[in-house]
C-alpha cells in the first residue's frame, strides 16, 4: 500500500487591528474640576475577520470573543484598579526591591468590577471617583493652577492604575460559579471546571493582577482570553493639575492622574491566545482529495500529535503551552514587546499537542493532555486491538474537522485556543514561523472472511515538518491533513501451452 500525507498549513489573521482614526483619544480642554469627576471607560477590541460568525450574541465559551459579544447585555469585561499616594509608582509597589513593596492589596480601587454596554456607552456600578489630590504644595502656596483656577493643593499626588480582561468572569462570595473574592480560584459548574480562566487574584492580594489559565480538550470548553492595553497612538492627555501623562501603544494604564474632565480610559482589547483548527480528508487512488473508498475498507485514526521543533538556546520555550499565569501588566521596562502577553509559567507546561485515543500505542510516549477527536473518525477496539465494529465513517473523501465538536455545529465549533510560546527577544516585524512536526497514526482496516480474525488491519504512522507562518498570539493557524491511500491492484498474463515433440529411443530386446 503506497503511504502519503500532504498537509497544508494557512495561518490567516484572525483579529484586525482598529485603525488609528477609530482609536484617537480626544484631549479635552481642562475644565474646573472642584466636583467630583467619574472614572469613564471606552473601549474597543481587535476583531475577528469575516470567518467567523455566530447566530447569537451570547459568548458560549468557545472561539474568538468579539466587540459584539462584549456588548452584550451580560458579557462586558472586568476590571482591577490600584489607588496609592502618588509619591510612588506603581512599579515601586510591585517590584520587589523598590520602596514599598506588598503594603496593600493590589486591587483596593476596583476589584473585578464588571463594565457593561448600554445606551450607546458603557457603564457599571458603584460608580468610581478620580482622587481630587492632584496637586502637590508648592513653594507658591495658594498660586492659582494654572490648568484648573484651581488653589486648593495638597501634600501628596494620587495615581490610580488599571487592569482589564475578558471574557467577564462574575464576582461570588461563595465556592458557586465565578471567582471567589476570598481565594481568587474561578469555579465552574459544568465539565469545564477545571479549564479556561482557572485563578485570579483575591481581593486581598498584593501582586499584580493576573490570570491563570488552562487549555481546554474540546471547542465546547477552549474559550477566549483577551487583556486591556493603550490603543494605537497611545494614550496622551493632560492632567487637570498640568503634568503630561503618556500610556504608550500596547502598554498598561498605570500611574494614571485625573484627566481633564469627560476624559476616557480607553482600552483596546488584544487576544492572548491562538487558536487551531484541523480537518482531515482521504485522497483515494488519486492526488487531490477525493476518490470511492470500498464499502469494506474503513481508515480510522488513533492520533495526530503536533510537537514544536527541539528550543534552542536562543528560543528555550518555544510552541505550545497547555497552561500558563497572563500577567496583566505590560510595561516597556518590563521587556515585554508592545501587544505582546505576558504569559508566565508556560515553560514547564510546553509540550506536544496531542489529538486523539493514545492507548492503541503504549510503545509510543505522547505528552498530555490528549486532545478529544471527532468521534466519527474512531472506532472500538477490543483489548488486542482489534475493530469491534465499523459503523463509524472514519476517514472519507469528505473533509471532516479533526476535534470533537462541542455542538456538531461548524466555524468556531472546531476551534481550539492554546498559548503562544515565543522565543525571548520576539518581535512582531521580524516574527519567525513556527517549525513543528506533525504525526499522525492511523489504521486502514479491510474486513475479510477468508483471514484470521475477519479483517486486515495495516497501521500507519507518518510524520512531516511544516511551518506556521508569522506564530505569534491573536492567529488562527488551519491545518489539513490529506491522506493518500492507494488500493493494491493486480495485473496478471498467462502463457499458452506448448507441446515439445521428442522421440526416445528406449532398450529394446533384441533375443
Amino acid at each position: 500500500m503506497k503511504k502519503s500525507l500532504f498537509m497544508l498549513a494557512v495561518a490567516t489573521l484572525a483579529f484586525a487591528a482598529c485603525t488609528s482614526d477609530e482609536l484617537k483619544v480626544t484631549d479635552n480642554q481642562p475644565q474646573l474640576t472642584n466636583e467630583p469627576m467619574a472614572v469613564a471607560f471606552d473601549t474597543y477590541v481587535s476583531n475577528g475577520t469575516s470567518a467567523q460568525t455566530r447566530a447569537a450574541d451570547a459568548y458560549l465559551g468557545k472561539g474568538p470573543y468579539t466587540i459584539t459579544n462584549m456588548k452584550d447585555a451580560n458579557e462586558g469585561f472586568g476590571v482591577f484598579a490600584s489607588y496609592y499616594p502618588g509619591n510612588v509608582k506603581y512599579q515601586d509597589l510591585t517590584d520587589p526591591s523598590g520602596p514599598t513593596p506588598g503594603t496593600r492589596p493590589a486591587a483596593n480601587f476596583m476589584y473585578n468590577q464588571q463594565v457593561l454596554y448600554a445606551t450607546s456607552a458603557w457603564s457599571y456600578n458603584p460608580l468610581m471617583y478620580w482622587p481630587n489630590q492632584t496637586s502637590v504644595t508648592g513653594a507658591a502656596e495658594g498660586a492659582t493652577d494654572s490648568q484648573t483656577g484651581n488653589t486648593a493643593q495638597a501634600d501628596i499626588l494620587d495615581r490610580v492604575s488599571f487592569f482589564a480582561y475578558a471574557p467577564y468572569q462574575p464576582t461570588v462570595d461563595a465556592n458557586t460559579t465565578g471567582l471567589n473574592k476570598s481565594d481568587g480560584n474561578v469555579y465552574k459548574s459544568d465539565a469545564a471546571k477545571d479549564v479556561g480562566v482557572t485563578k485570579m487574584i483575591s481581593n486581598t492580594d498584593t501582586k499584580i493582577p493576573e490570570i491563570h489559565y488552562v487549555m481546554g480538550k474540546e471547542p465546547q470548553y477552549s474559550e477566549d482570553l483577551l487583556w486591556a492595553v493603550a490603543p494605537y497612538g497611545g494614550i496622551n492627555y493632560t492632567a487637570v493639575n498640568g503634568t503630561p501623562v503618556q500610556i504608550p501603544y500596547g502598554t498598561s494604564f498605570v500611574d494614571m492622574i485625573k484627566p481633564a474632565a469627560n476624559t476616557k480610559i480607553k482600552f483596546l482589547f488584544q487576544h492572548a491566545l491562538s487558536a487551531l483548527k484541523m480537518s482531515i480528508v482521504a485522497a483515494i487512488d488519486q492526488v487531490a482529495p477525493g476518490g470511492t473508498l470500498d464499502q469494506k475498507t474503513k481508515i480510522y485514526v488513533n492520533y495526530v500529535k503536533l510537537t514544536s521543533e527541539t528550543p534552542t538556546a536562543a528560543a528555550p520555550t518555544t510552541g505550545f503551552a497547555t497552561e500558563g499565569t497572563l500577567c496583566l501588566l505590560n510595561r516597556i521596562e518590563t521587556d515585554v514587546v508592545p501587544n505582546l502577553p505576558n504569559w508566565k509559567e508556560t515553560a514547564a507546561n510546553t509540550k506536544p499537542l496531542c489529538i486523539g485515543n493514545t492507548s492503541s500505542s503504549p510503545s509510543t510516549p505522547l505528552a498530555v493532555p490528549n486532545i478529544t477527536i471527532n468521534p466519527t473518525l474512531q472506532s472500538t477496539k477490543d483489548p488486542s486491538g482489534n475493530y469491534l465494529a465499523f459503523t463509524n465513517a472514519g476517514v472519507t473523501s469528505t473533509e471532516a474537522g479533526l476535534f470533537a465538536e462541542g455542538n456538531g455545529g461548524a466555524g468556531v465549533d472546531d476551534m481550539l485556543m492554546f498559548i503562544p510560546v515565543l522565543p525571548e527577544g520576539y518581535s512582531y516585524a521580524g516574527a519567525n514561523p513556527l517549525n513543528i512536526v506533525v504525526e499522525i497514526d492511523y489504521d486502514v482496516v479491510t474486513q475479510s472472511d477468508n483471514v484470521d480474525g475477519g479483517q486486515v488491519k495495516v497501521n500507519n504512522v507518518i510524520r512531516k515538518r511544516i511551518s506556521l507562518p508569522k506564530y505569534r498570539n491573536g492567529r488562527i493557524y488551519k491545518l489539513k491533513l490529506i491522506l493518500g491511500v492507494s488500493s493494491v491492484q493486480f495485473e496478471a498474463e498467462a502463457a499458452d501451452w506448448t507441446t515439445d515433440a521428442q522421440d526416445i529411443d528406449l532398450p529394446r530386446n533384441l533375443d
